[in-house]
């Protein structure tokens, strides 16, 4: 039975549950998503008395589940890739991998705004390797160098299984906007700013054993737009892919088609 004191955990078990198959025999602190959920709460509510009307909230994944229940197409879409996600989670990954991942998924259930994206980004990344390369998760924010006290730590370290050796994976999520995509310039600052911010803050100047995967939240013209102009300009970055991003599409049968992978993979008809 779950307590009333966690209506957070119940209403997963409700209208999320896949996410306890991901969780498998591992638990998180259900008290502690239910605290910062309700401070954010008090926050926004004490912001809204302050301004003496109602302001723009940025959506959590909270506010997915409850716009996809009221039938708003985009939260529908957003919440079936999620839904997708987790179950490929669940089949992809072993018991030992379910447990590096849960910190991800706690961040992901923390952040009661667009930051939960960042989380997101992560665990797509992480499905998109395990798929796609003959890659084991060994452990979550690995150091970089291990021996140096207070280091940078990396998003994802893997073992090949076929070379036998360590690989380090880091994320960096772009927030994709009308503003910094509305020229070449901008989508040029945007992705230099981001990306080589992440780079130094990781510690690429101490250790270049690392590969950095920038992952594009966005609209469909925002996307279209970075993925032109890689095409155009193909800027390069040290020990970092080509942007990688999530889109849905409909099949001929109106049926939705989610697709996360390399946005120069993204638009392309078949």
């Amino acid at each position: 039975m779950i307590s009333k004191k966690n209506p957070i955990e119940a209403n997963m078990r409700i209208h999320f549950p896949i996410l306890f198959e991901v969780l498998n025999s591992n638990k998180i602190n259900w008290s502690k998503v239910e605290k910062t959920f309700r401070k954010k709460f008090e926050y926004y509510k004490a912001k809204q008395l302050q301004l003496c009307s109602t302001y723009r909230i940025e959506a959590s994944f909270y506010n997915i589940i409850s716009d996809a229940i009221k039938k708003e197409i985009g939260a529908i879409r957003m919440l079936d890739y999620i839904q997708t996600l987790f179950t490929q989670l669940r089949d992809y990954l072993d018991e030992s991998e379910k447990k590096e991942i849960k910190e991800n998924i706690f961040g992901f259930l923390t952040n009661m705004d667009m930051k939960y994206l960042n989380f997101l980004g992560e665990l797509s990344v992480l499905n998109l390797y395990k798929q796609t390369l003959p890659l084991k998760l060994i452990k979550t924010e690995e150091k970089l160098i291990k021996d140096k006290k207070g280091g940078s730590k990396i998003d994802f370290k893997f073992l090949n299984t076929e070379t036998n050796k360590e690989e380090l994976v880091e994320v960096v999520n772009i927030h994709l906007n009308e503003k910094n995509t509305l020229n070449n310039d901008t989508i040029n600052n945007i992705l230099t700013q981001k990306i080589t911010e992440k780079l130094l803050e990781t510690g690429l100047r101490e250790s270049p054993n690392f590969y950095l995967i920038p992952v594009l939240w966005g609209q469909w013209p925002e996307i279209k737009a970075v993925n032109d102009y890689y095409n155009l300009f193909k800027p390069a970055f040290e020990n970092t892919s080509t942007p990688v991003c999530f889109m849905t599409f409909e099949d001929q049968d109106k049926n939705m088609v989610h697709r996360f992978g390399a946005i120069d993979k993204m638009f392309y008809t078949s």
